[in-house]
């Protein structure tokens, strides 16, 4: 914030650093393929099928991970049950239930 204002109450909010953890990149890539999901269908039908040369970095990631985690992409009925039941529990250190 300017110095100008700093003399009116008008205070920054602080910045709260989000840390990167295991939990978090894990739920962050099962999103990442949850809102791609027809093309992540797709992508891995041609994978399989070995009509792949070239895939981008972010498609190579969204492989990787499913191979990574033995994931059988094809047993989810959809977006949503894959969502569901891959997300992991993030513990919110900060949140505290009221007394």
């Amino acid at each position: 914030m300017h110095q100008f204002f700093q003399g009116f109450g008008v205070q920054q909010p602080p910045k709260e650093q989000i840390s990167n953890t295991p939990e978090l990149q894990h739920n962050l890539m099962v999103l990442e393929i949850a809102n791609n999901w027809e093309f992540v269908l797709w992508l891995l039908y041609r994978i399989r099928e070995n009509m792949v040369k070239q895939v981008d970095t972010m498609e190579a990631e969204w492989h990787k991970f499913i191979t990574v985690n033995n994931i059988n992409i094809e047993s989810y009925k959809n977006a949503d049950d894959f969502v569901e039941k891959n997300l992991r529990a993030i513990a919110a250190e900060k949140i505290k239930e009221p007394n």
